[in-house]
């Protein structure tokens, strides 16, 4: 003899109204990008430096899209002159009060976080992007001593580009 179970409609209805009020699955992800290597990428900089955010703040353009402001202090730079000391970089996504907007693939920065950078400049908007998304972009984790090195990207080593001290404008 087998158990059946009867549901009544109200059961059902609850069922569904539950799963209408929970948030949506996330959805699929695609690469929209190319892979690039560390060769790629510097050749389609025009800067590449070392480091560190000092500023995030997001806004709202006028067609409703939310653009995240990195602001960087640069330390070091191995490609592009007569840079700035800091350097913002424009991020699309960020979050403007309870909403938030995140594109895929795009680097993410932490406040006091060193990165190496690989950068395209926007002439036009006084700011610049990041190359190859979240691909031009290493963190950098510290040593012993106060050294530090370059993260893992994407499972992969990173070969690092060699770099040279800011020169003074003085």
């Amino acid at each position: 003899m087998s158990t059946r179970w009867l549901r009544p409609p109200f059961v059902c209805l609850s069922a569904v109204a539950l799963l209408l009020a929970l948030p949506a699955p996330p959805a699929t992800r695609a690469s929209t990008s190319l892979a690039m290597n560390s060769l790629d990428l510097q050749l389609r900089s025009d800067a590449i430096v070392v480091g560190q955010v000092i500023g995030l703040s997001s806004r709202r353009l006028e067609r409703g899209l939310i653009v995240t402001d990195v602001k960087f202090l640069v330390e070091q730079v191995a490609r592009g002159t007569g840079l700035p000391t800091t350097i913002t970089v424009r991020q699309p996504g960020g979050r403007i009060g309870d909403e938030l907007q995140v594109a895929d693939e795009v680097a993410t920065f932490e406040p006091n976080e060193r990165v190496l950078l690989f950068l395209r400049e926007n002439r036009r908007g006084g700011f610049y992007g990041v190359v190859g998304q979240e691909q031009g972009k290493v963190s950098l984790v510290p040593e012993a001593g106060g050294r530090l090195r370059l993260a893992a990207q994407h499972g992969r080593p990173v070969q690092s580009p060699s770099l040279r001290p800011r020169r003074s404008r003085c």
